[in-house]
């Protein structure tokens, strides 16, 4: 993936189709996961630290380590915090659509 919103999309609709997402850290920006913790866990998903951590099933020292910069998440732990933006999106539509 050359971008944060192609690997977005990917995620998306390999979520959508029911498909496993492949994805390559190091094209990231070294912040990107940083920022994408602090933005689910604020916008898309209100919720403590903790519940991220147990909703992500990690220890919430890993997931605060994430938020602060400090580590970047396993792919799979990735993955998963992009398909709860990605479901978040997607009931924020069915919510506006008739």
């Amino acid at each position: 993936m050359d971008t944060v919103m192609e690997l977005q999309q990917q995620v998306e609709y390999n979520e959508a189709m029911s498909k496993p997402v492949r994805i390559t850290l190091e094209k990231l920006p070294d912040d990107y996961f940083s920022q994408l913790c602090k933005e689910i866990r604020a916008e898309e998903a209100p919720c403590s630290q903790r519940e991220m951590a147990e909703w992500l099933d990690v220890a919430k020292s890993t997931y605060e380590s994430w938020e602060a910069g400090k580590a970047k998440p396993h792919s799979e732990a990735l993955v998963n915090l992009l398909k709860i933006r990605a479901n978040r999106r997607r009931m924020n539509l069915k919510a506006i659509l008739p």
